[in-house]
């Protein structure tokens, strides 16, 4: 594929301005959010923005007739496949049809999005949910070196209501050939350590009663199967079914309350336990622990304590450990107890350590309100960042140790009247120290423009400021969100340069319009953009961004920008390869200025160098003119004002302002 189409809105913004006004945002709804709470003005915030987490599937619009193009897909989903046999992946579009003819096509895809082989099949005629899922291995089935993957299918079987709802999951090869199915709501795949794979399901009977856990060997025969009472896990806030690292062996953990959590008037049953129990991959219980959940608050009206496990961010290290938080043989266990209180809409968890025995070794009882992993760093131990607040307000955010069980530094969520949102890392400088890195809710605007900057500061190990970054987020912008999540702090995600780039969000008003768009940008922290979408085209409004990595899993090598039309089902989403291959980095652009000038008797706008491309917009942000390969435009018809001309040329990018009068 052409790497140039790429690059054809790729704008470097000017220096900032000598005066500067300072602005605070209201914290938008972008389409970054995934879960809400609130600064400490009461304003609602992000929590968490990881687009850069791919799903096993996303909805989407592929049109791929030209090769030479980046592709634009228009297929119900497209996603990847992991093959746990080598960690490889497999790049997969979906298209779908329902209703009396329903039925499906998947097509397998290589690392340039063409494709190679084309699965066709039948859906029965009630189906209203295809996914395919997220794992595959060439040993599920017979042993014939393909690889094997899963398509989840919803239907209705005798009715339509609640109770007639039927899940299977459908058995492919790569040749494209159904080899079996298994039911099921979706199905784990999993390696023992004598190398035989075993399937996990989840099965729900209706009118539901409980969950069915389901054990299937590689020739889809059932092994086992294990019965939990909805009972025992109403109002639960963790995860009931997780795989765990425990001493060196993964194993099958089930978590649940050991009574009824509440009777139907709401009356909370008193003495009740967390149990968790953890057997092998073939449904062997091995132990069984019960750990304390009373509530701080027993008194406390319709404020409830709930059980919550294997929901830590590091659960896969820490959720079930040995030798971590003391000295002695027994395993230890982090589990939270998440507070509900029901009459002022507030939600909160504290943490616990606790020995097989139920007795506490750890506690962290400081209100968290959201919690994150931090960016793992050679030599440094795994933190966690707490979000720490009453209810809706944010108070502070504590860089956690998690083996240490200690808070290294704390953040106040205002620091020198800027807001630090709930957006937050940690990055290994070139120097080899470590710095902290948060998005704020504030920003600047140029004096005598409307263009604004966007805040990232970042900060020592000891909570001293040491750098304010300021990303270009266009004009009158009314918000932004920034994806500080770990493979994207890399400078070296879209250039091979070691400036780092930022990837985020910003949101303004449609000129002359009473309606919002989403601008998607690429930029570093002196406002240079490499790269930015907007949501003003045919394709409808920016939706959202996600990554594809190469085969070998070894690189990101895709950027997915989604587009979806207000009130439409669809996404469409465009592909551009990464690392970008023309290279816009600050060592690739001369150091100087382009200079233009306005020929009043000819009405002319005239520059001092070709321009590649160059873009005119009106102060309020319309793109007003766009062209290639000239050095002047006429201004015959643009009415007295001033506006704004992006250039790019061969040898720099810039943006300026003019007047026409």
């Amino acid at each position: 594929m052409k790497k140039s189409t790429i690059l054809a809105s790729l704008l470097l913004m000017s220096v900032f301005g000598k005066g500067q006004e300072k602005i605070r945002f209201n914290q938008s709804d972008d389409f970054y959010s995934i879960q809400k709470s609130y600064n400490a003005s009461g304003e609602k915030i992000t929590i968490n923005n990881n687009f850069a987490e791919l799903i096993s599937s996303k909805p989407s619009t592929l049109n791929n007739s030209n090769k030479n193009e980046t592709p634009l897909f228009s297929s119900r989903a497209w996603g990847q496949i992991s093959n746990i046999d080598d960690n490889s992946l497999r790049t997969f579009e979906l298209n779908y049809t329902f209703g009396s003819n329903a039925n499906a096509t998947i097509k397998l895809l290589n690392d340039d999005l063409e494709t190679t082989k084309t699965i066709n099949f039948n859906l029965p005629s009630t189906a209203n949910d295809v996914q395919v899922l997220s794992q595959a291995s060439k040993d599920i089935g017979p042993n014939d070196g393909k690889l094997k993957f899963i398509v989840f299918v919803h239907y209705f079987e005798g009715g339509t209501g609640p109770n007639y709802q039927k899940n299977v999951n459908y058995i492919f090869n790569e040749d494209g050939e159904k080899i079996g199915e298994i039911p099921g709501i979706g199905a784990f795949v999993r390696r023992k350590a004598n190398q035989e794979i075993r399937l996990i399901t989840r099965n729900l009977d209706y009118p539901t009663t409980g969950t069915f856990y389901k054990l299937y060997d590689q020739s889809f025969n059932l092994k086992k199967e294990y019965f939990v009472d909805k009972s025992f896990t109403n109002g639960y806030a963790g995860s009931p079914l997780s795989f765990i690292n425990v001493n060196g062996q993964e194993k099958l953990v089930l978590s649940q309350y050991e009574k009824l959590f509440m009777t139907p008037s709401q009356e909370v049953t008193p003495d009740n336990h967390l149990v968790v129990k953890i057997a092998d991959l073939d449904f062997n219980f091995e132990k069984e622990v019960k750990l304390n959940i009373q509530s701080k608050y027993p008194d406390k009206p319709k404020t409830f304590a709930r059980a919550n496990f294997a929901t830590f961010p590091l659960t896969s290290q820490f959720s079930i450990s040995n030798h971590t938080f003391n000295n002695d043989d027994q395993l230890e266990f982090l589990y939270a107890i998440t507070y509900q209180d029901v009459l002022q809409d507030k939600m909160w968890s504290n943490y616990y350590v606790a020995d097989e025995a139920g007795n506490i070794l750890k506690s962290y009882e400081d209100n968290v309100i959201g919690e994150f992993a931090l960016a793992s760093i050679e030599g440094e131990k795994e933190q966690v960042g707490f979000v720490v607040g009453d209810g809706n307000v944010i108070q502070r955010y504590d860089m956690f140790d998690v083996a240490d069980w200690s808070t290294k530094v704390s953040f106040s969520s205002i620091i020198n009247n800027q807001m630090l949102k709930p957006t937050f890392n940690r990055f290994k400088n070139p120097e080899n120290t470590t710095s902290y890195i948060f998005a704020t809710n504030n920003g600047v605007r140029e004096e005598g423009s409307n263009i604004s900057y966007g805040l990232v500061n970042e900060y020592s190990v000891t909570g001293e400021f040491q750098k304010e970054n300021r990303i270009y987020i266009g004009i009158d912008p009314q918000g932004f969100s920034v994806n500080l999540s770990d493979g994207l702090l890399s400078p070296y995600v879209y250039n091979e340069d070691a400036k780092r780039e930022f990837t985020y969000a910003y949101f303004a008003k449609v000129p002359n319009s009473t309606k919002y768009y989403n601008t998607m940008s690429i930029g570093t922290g002196d406002g240079e953009v490499l790269f930015s979408k907007d949501g003003l085209g045919t394709l409808g409004d920016v939706n959202g961004t996600g990554f594809l990595r190469d085969h070998t899993n070894s690189r990101i090598n895709k950027l997915g920008v989604y587009y979806k039309i207000p009130g439409a089902t669809i996404i469409s989403t465009e592909f551009y390869d990464v690392p970008f291959t023309n290279n816009l980095s600050t060592s690739n652009i001369l150091k100087k200025d382009i200079s233009i000038y306005i020929d009043r008797l000819n009405k002319t706008l005239n520059w001092t160098e070709n321009a590649e491309i160059y873009e005119v917009y009106s102060m309020s942000g319309a793109l007003l003119k766009s062209g290639k390969n000239t050095n002047k435009i006429s201004t015959a018809d643009m009415l007295n004002g001033v506006y704004i001309i992006k250039l790019k040329t061969k040898n720099f990018l810039s943006t300026k302002k003019f007047i026409v009068n």
